[in-house]
């Protein structure tokens, strides 16, 4: 059997289960009278916590690392090609300690909870609308926005009906761009916050001791300064305002050498911040790397 045909077995067997396990779990908060937000919370927790407990072995690790530098080498079904194609290479190097039956297996389950994670929390504004009427019909583990455009602005039309354009003048509704956003920035832990705290700080220290910028602006875009400190305003705690900087684990921790897991943290970063156009941020965090 092809590396791609285990990879999609067990993915799409996955990806089935977890579909009818997500769709029971918020019928299940509908009857026991559950806020959505704790539901899907809840659930949100549960993938990343999967995903965190996959990505504890090293050699799934590095595959997802092997896996995602190729992707630039295909289109359509990018993560088959690179099994089919690619992934001997990688696996010559690890050939004694691989079972890789096994390995795309835990490879497959990576790819599968992060799809449906992911889709979750795409899927907010339509599942909580689907929630509220307790009508799953159009229920899909699929991205909603880009399968099924209309569904979304149908579903709120009968969540809140006196928003129909021939019952009044709509003006522009922002609700969802602000929920999205909120959203966003909570998706970033507190280890991610406080380490992007620290390269901001390493950032304004070695650049501001340059003689080849005038003024902070030629370092970084406003735009950009304002969204990076925005993720790091999301810290839930703030100990360095009551703490001492000597009891403070923010204060030692920026004023420290990068650690090593601190690197992969910055790794895992550099992508989610470009898909927010921070340019400059992911170009200085890829030279720490590189660096290191």
């Amino acid at each position: 059997m092809k590396n791609s045909q285990i990879f999609e077995k067990k993915y799409f067997e996955i990806i089935s289960k977890e579909e009818k396990s997500i769709l029971q779990k918020f019928k299940e908060g509908v009857k026991n009278e559950l806020q959505f937000n704790y539901v899907s919370n809840g659930i949100l927790k549960t993938y990343t916590d999967e995903i965190n407990s996959i990505l504890e072995d090293q050699l799934v690790k590095n595959s997802q690392r092997f896996i995602e530098t190729n992707f630039d080498k295909y289109e359509g079904d990018q993560i088959s090609n690179i099994l089919d194609n690619d992934f001997n290479s990688f696996v010559s190097e690890h050939e004694k300690e691989i079972n890789l039956p096994e390995l795309i297996e835990s490879i497959a389950r990576l790819y599968a909870y992060k799809r449906i994670k992911n889709n979750v929390s795409n899927n907010h504004n339509p599942y909580s609308f689907m929630y509220k009427l307790n009508d799953f019909e159009e229920f899909t583990y699929k991205n909603i926005k880009s399968e099924k455009p209309e569904l979304t602005e149908k579903l709120r039309l009968r969540v809140y009906p006196s928003d129909r354009p021939d019952n009044k003048k709509r003006k522009k509704d922002y609700s969802i761009e602000i929920e999205n956003t909120n959203r966003y920035l909570d998706t970033f832990s507190d280890n991610e916050k406080k380490v992007l705290l620290k390269a901001l700080y390493k950032f304004f220290e070695s650049n501001f001791k340059s003689k080849f910028y005038n003024d902070f602006r030629d370092v970084i875009p406003a735009t950009e300064f304002t969204k990076i400190v925005l993720i790091i305003s999301k810290l839930k705690e703030p100990e360095v305002f009551y703490k001492s900087s000597n009891q403070s684990s923010i204060t030692k921790k920026i004023s420290e050498e990068y650690t090593r897991p601190e690197i992969e943290i910055l790794h895992g970063l550099k992508d989610r911040l470009a898909s927010q156009k921070m340019t400059k941020t992911k170009e200085y965090i890829a030279g720490l790397i590189a660096n290191r």
